[in-house]
Protein backbone atom coordinates (compact mmCIF):
# COMPACT_ATOMS: atom_id res chain seq x y z
CA UNK A 1 0.00 0.00 0.00
CA UNK A 2 2.89 2.36 0.78
CA UNK A 3 4.55 1.96 -2.45
CA UNK A 4 1.53 2.03 -4.33
CA UNK A 5 0.83 5.98 -2.57
CA UNK A 6 4.25 6.94 -3.52
CA UNK A 7 3.84 6.15 -7.11
CA UNK A 8 0.58 7.85 -7.21
CA UNK A 9 2.56 10.84 -5.70
CA UNK A 10 5.09 10.42 -8.22
CA UNK A 11 2.90 10.48 -11.09
CA UNK A 12 1.15 13.50 -9.73
CA UNK A 13 4.50 15.64 -8.92
CA UNK A 14 5.08 14.58 -12.82
CA UNK A 15 2.04 15.89 -13.78
CA UNK A 16 2.42 18.97 -12.34
CA UNK A 17 5.58 19.42 -13.89
CA UNK A 18 4.91 18.36 -17.12
CA UNK A 19 1.22 20.46 -17.58
CA UNK A 20 0.24 22.77 -14.75
CA UNK A 21 3.54 24.07 -13.96
CA UNK A 22 3.53 25.41 -17.38
CA UNK A 23 -0.06 26.78 -17.66
CA UNK A 24 0.78 28.97 -14.55
CA UNK A 25 4.46 30.29 -16.07
CA UNK A 26 2.69 31.21 -19.17
CA UNK A 27 -0.64 33.34 -17.22
CA UNK A 28 2.08 35.14 -15.11
CA UNK A 29 3.86 36.01 -18.35
CA UNK A 30 0.62 37.01 -20.04
CA UNK A 31 0.03 39.05 -16.79
CA UNK A 32 3.52 40.74 -17.03
CA UNK A 33 3.28 41.68 -20.76
CA UNK A 34 0.01 43.00 -20.11
CA UNK A 35 1.03 45.18 -17.11
CA UNK A 36 3.97 46.39 -19.48
CA UNK A 37 1.43 47.07 -22.24
CA UNK A 38 -0.96 48.93 -19.87
CA UNK A 39 1.57 51.11 -18.54
CA UNK A 40 2.95 52.32 -21.77
CA UNK A 41 -0.51 53.13 -22.92
CA UNK A 42 -1.03 54.69 -19.25
CA UNK A 43 1.86 56.90 -20.22
CA UNK A 44 0.45 57.88 -24.19
CA UNK A 45 -2.72 58.67 -22.30
CA UNK A 46 -0.89 61.13 -20.32
CA UNK A 47 1.23 62.22 -23.23
CA UNK A 48 -2.13 62.87 -24.98
CA UNK A 49 -1.09 60.64 -27.92
CA UNK A 50 -3.90 58.67 -28.25
CA UNK A 51 -3.39 56.51 -31.17
CA UNK A 52 -0.57 55.46 -29.22
CA UNK A 53 -1.94 54.41 -26.41
CA UNK A 54 -5.12 52.34 -28.19
CA UNK A 55 -2.09 50.67 -29.65
CA UNK A 56 -0.75 49.59 -26.99
CA UNK A 57 -3.63 49.10 -24.49
CA UNK A 58 -5.03 46.33 -27.08
CA UNK A 59 -1.97 44.74 -27.13
CA UNK A 60 -2.43 44.53 -23.06
CA UNK A 61 -6.14 43.29 -23.58
CA UNK A 62 -4.94 40.35 -25.98
CA UNK A 63 -2.36 39.21 -23.26
CA UNK A 64 -4.87 39.68 -20.03
CA UNK A 65 -8.63 40.00 -21.75
CA UNK A 66 -10.11 39.57 -18.23
CA UNK A 67 -8.24 42.75 -16.66
CA UNK A 68 -11.07 45.56 -16.32
CA UNK A 69 -8.42 48.23 -15.70
CA UNK A 70 -7.08 47.78 -19.52
CA UNK A 71 -10.85 48.03 -20.82
CA UNK A 72 -11.72 51.68 -18.46
CA UNK A 73 -8.90 53.33 -20.22
CA UNK A 74 -9.22 51.77 -23.97
CA UNK A 75 -12.84 53.72 -22.71
CA UNK A 76 -10.61 56.61 -21.66
CA UNK A 77 -8.86 56.66 -25.07
CA UNK A 78 -11.54 56.08 -27.50
CA UNK A 79 -12.85 59.06 -25.93
CA UNK A 80 -10.16 61.35 -25.88
CA UNK A 81 -9.90 60.38 -29.69
CA UNK A 82 -13.38 61.27 -30.32
CA UNK A 83 -14.71 57.68 -30.77
CA UNK A 84 -17.48 57.73 -27.92
CA UNK A 85 -19.47 54.73 -29.22
CA UNK A 86 -16.35 52.49 -28.42
CA UNK A 87 -15.29 53.87 -25.41
CA UNK A 88 -18.74 52.81 -24.16
CA UNK A 89 -18.60 49.61 -25.41
CA UNK A 90 -14.94 49.08 -23.46
CA UNK A 91 -15.93 51.14 -20.64
CA UNK A 92 -19.17 49.10 -20.29
CA UNK A 93 -16.88 46.02 -20.37
CA UNK A 94 -14.86 47.00 -18.13
CA UNK A 95 -17.96 47.49 -15.16
CA UNK A 96 -19.29 43.86 -16.21
CA UNK A 97 -15.79 42.58 -15.02
CA UNK A 98 -15.86 44.53 -12.16
CA UNK A 99 -18.87 45.98 -10.76
CA UNK A 100 -17.97 47.89 -7.97
CA UNK A 101 -15.69 49.92 -10.82
CA UNK A 102 -16.68 53.42 -9.80
CA UNK A 103 -14.25 55.55 -11.57
CA UNK A 104 -15.18 53.48 -14.97
CA UNK A 105 -18.99 54.18 -14.03
CA UNK A 106 -18.18 58.11 -13.16
CA UNK A 107 -16.25 58.20 -16.69
CA UNK A 108 -18.95 55.87 -18.70
CA UNK A 109 -21.25 58.79 -17.02
CA UNK A 110 -19.41 61.63 -18.66
CA UNK A 111 -19.01 59.83 -22.21
CA UNK A 112 -22.80 59.47 -22.33
CA UNK A 113 -23.14 63.23 -21.13
CA UNK A 114 -21.16 64.50 -23.45
CA UNK A 115 -23.38 62.77 -26.73
CA UNK A 116 -26.48 63.96 -25.00
CA UNK A 117 -27.55 60.99 -23.23
CA UNK A 118 -28.41 62.46 -19.96
CA UNK A 119 -30.30 59.67 -17.99
CA UNK A 120 -27.62 57.15 -19.01
CA UNK A 121 -25.47 59.52 -17.71
CA UNK A 122 -27.17 59.88 -14.90
CA UNK A 123 -27.67 56.51 -13.93
CA UNK A 124 -24.02 55.82 -14.41
CA UNK A 125 -22.60 58.51 -12.19
CA UNK A 126 -25.48 57.26 -9.43
CA UNK A 127 -23.67 53.60 -9.57
CA UNK A 128 -20.34 55.41 -8.87
CA UNK A 129 -21.69 57.22 -5.64
CA UNK A 130 -23.19 53.85 -4.83
CA UNK A 131 -19.89 52.41 -3.44
CA UNK A 132 -19.12 53.57 -0.19
CA UNK A 133 -15.23 52.73 -0.70
CA UNK A 134 -15.39 54.96 -3.93
CA UNK A 135 -12.59 57.97 -2.84
CA UNK A 136 -13.76 60.38 -4.87
CA UNK A 137 -17.80 60.79 -4.83
CA UNK A 138 -17.45 64.47 -5.23
CA UNK A 139 -16.63 64.21 -8.88
CA UNK A 140 -19.20 61.95 -9.94
CA UNK A 141 -22.03 64.22 -7.82
CA UNK A 142 -20.72 67.36 -9.60
CA UNK A 143 -20.61 65.38 -12.96
CA UNK A 144 -23.99 64.24 -12.11
CA UNK A 145 -25.39 67.81 -11.35
CA UNK A 146 -24.69 68.74 -14.90
CA UNK A 147 -26.56 66.08 -16.08
CA UNK A 148 -29.36 67.32 -14.67
CA UNK A 149 -28.65 70.57 -15.54
CA UNK A 150 -28.24 70.23 -18.82
CA UNK A 151 -31.61 68.40 -18.86
CA UNK A 152 -33.53 71.53 -17.25
CA UNK A 153 -33.31 69.48 -13.90
CA UNK A 154 -32.14 72.53 -12.02
CA UNK A 155 -33.27 71.42 -8.48
CA UNK A 156 -31.89 68.19 -8.54
CA UNK A 157 -28.81 69.68 -10.20
CA UNK A 158 -28.51 72.33 -7.08
CA UNK A 159 -29.50 69.42 -4.89
CA UNK A 160 -26.19 67.03 -6.27
CA UNK A 161 -24.20 69.82 -6.30
CA UNK A 162 -24.39 70.91 -2.59
CA UNK A 163 -24.11 67.01 -1.30
CA UNK A 164 -20.64 67.14 -3.61
CA UNK A 165 -19.59 70.46 -1.60
CA UNK A 166 -20.11 68.05 1.50
CA UNK A 167 -18.45 65.53 0.29
CA UNK A 168 -15.31 67.70 -1.16
CA UNK A 169 -12.32 68.59 1.03
CA UNK A 170 -10.24 70.34 -1.27
CA UNK A 171 -10.46 74.10 -0.86
CA UNK A 172 -10.62 74.98 -4.82
CA UNK A 173 -12.90 72.20 -5.90
CA UNK A 174 -14.91 73.60 -3.17
CA UNK A 175 -15.03 76.34 -4.49
CA UNK A 176 -15.45 75.87 -8.00
CA UNK A 177 -18.56 73.97 -6.59
CA UNK A 178 -20.16 76.70 -5.48
CA UNK A 179 -19.81 78.60 -8.05
CA UNK A 180 -21.47 76.02 -9.71
CA UNK A 181 -24.70 76.46 -7.32
CA UNK A 182 -24.37 79.93 -8.20
CA UNK A 183 -24.60 79.78 -11.61
CA UNK A 184 -27.38 77.11 -11.56
CA UNK A 185 -29.57 80.22 -8.97
CA UNK A 186 -28.08 83.05 -11.88
CA UNK A 187 -29.77 80.66 -14.40
CA UNK A 188 -33.26 80.19 -12.20
CA UNK A 189 -33.15 84.15 -11.86
CA UNK A 190 -32.70 83.79 -7.77
CA UNK A 191 -29.87 86.67 -8.11
CA UNK A 192 -29.88 86.82 -3.85
CA UNK A 193 -29.00 83.32 -3.78
CA UNK A 194 -26.90 83.71 -6.95
CA UNK A 195 -24.68 86.19 -5.42
CA UNK A 196 -24.34 84.62 -1.75
CA UNK A 197 -22.73 81.00 -3.31
CA UNK A 198 -20.28 83.38 -5.98
CA UNK A 199 -19.16 85.61 -2.91
CA UNK A 200 -18.97 82.04 -1.04
CA UNK A 201 -16.54 80.55 -3.99
CA UNK A 202 -14.53 84.09 -4.05
CA UNK A 203 -13.67 83.58 -0.25
CA UNK A 204 -11.86 80.50 -0.92
CA UNK A 205 -10.58 81.27 -4.07
CA UNK A 206 -10.16 85.09 -4.30
CA UNK A 207 -8.22 84.69 -8.06
CA UNK A 208 -10.89 82.96 -9.47
CA UNK A 209 -12.04 84.69 -12.86
CA UNK A 210 -15.18 82.26 -13.42
CA UNK A 211 -16.54 83.10 -10.32
CA UNK A 212 -15.49 87.15 -10.77
CA UNK A 213 -17.02 87.13 -13.99
CA UNK A 214 -20.46 84.97 -13.09
CA UNK A 215 -21.00 87.62 -9.92
CA UNK A 216 -20.34 90.18 -12.68
CA UNK A 217 -23.09 88.90 -14.54
CA UNK A 218 -25.77 88.91 -11.39
CA UNK A 219 -24.37 92.51 -10.24
CA UNK A 220 -24.87 93.46 -14.41
CA UNK A 221 -28.84 91.79 -13.95
CA UNK A 222 -29.43 93.88 -10.79
CA UNK A 223 -28.02 97.06 -12.15
CA UNK A 224 -25.40 97.16 -9.72
CA UNK A 225 -23.04 99.14 -12.47
CA UNK A 226 -20.42 99.69 -10.88
CA UNK A 227 -20.00 96.47 -8.91
CA UNK A 228 -20.30 94.32 -12.04
CA UNK A 229 -17.67 96.45 -14.22
CA UNK A 230 -15.36 95.89 -10.98
CA UNK A 231 -16.52 92.42 -11.06
CA UNK A 232 -15.63 92.10 -15.44
CA UNK A 233 -12.36 94.14 -15.00
CA UNK A 234 -11.30 91.51 -12.40
CA UNK A 235 -11.50 88.83 -14.93
CA UNK A 236 -9.93 90.97 -18.18
CA UNK A 237 -6.88 91.37 -16.20
CA UNK A 238 -5.94 88.42 -14.86
CA UNK A 239 -7.07 86.42 -17.87
CA UNK A 240 -7.42 88.34 -20.97
CA UNK A 241 -6.99 86.07 -23.73
CA UNK A 242 -9.27 83.10 -22.18
CA UNK A 243 -12.54 82.23 -22.72
CA UNK A 244 -13.86 84.27 -19.98
CA UNK A 245 -11.22 87.21 -20.37
CA UNK A 246 -13.16 87.44 -24.00
CA UNK A 247 -16.42 87.15 -22.50
CA UNK A 248 -16.25 89.66 -19.92
CA UNK A 249 -14.78 91.94 -22.58
CA UNK A 250 -18.19 91.76 -24.30
CA UNK A 251 -20.16 92.15 -20.69
CA UNK A 252 -18.18 95.50 -20.11
CA UNK A 253 -19.13 96.40 -23.43
CA UNK A 254 -22.55 96.65 -22.74
CA UNK A 255 -22.15 98.34 -19.82
CA UNK A 256 -23.48 102.12 -20.54
CA UNK A 257 -20.66 104.64 -19.30
CA UNK A 258 -18.06 101.69 -19.25
CA UNK A 259 -14.80 103.55 -20.17
CA UNK A 260 -13.00 101.99 -23.47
Amino acid sequence: MEATNRTRLRRMSVFFLIFVLPLFASACANEMAANLHLKSGMAYIEARQYAAAIKELLAAEKENPGDPAIKYYLGMSYHLKNLPDEAVKYLTRAVELKPDYSEAYNYLGLVYDGIGRYDDAIRSFQKAVSNILYETPSYALNNMAWSYFKKGDYESALARFKEAVGQENNLFSRAMLEKNIGMVYFTKGDMSQASAHLSRSLDMAPEFTEAHYWLGKVYAATKKRGAAIREFQEVVKAAPESEFGIRAKEELEKLPGHRR
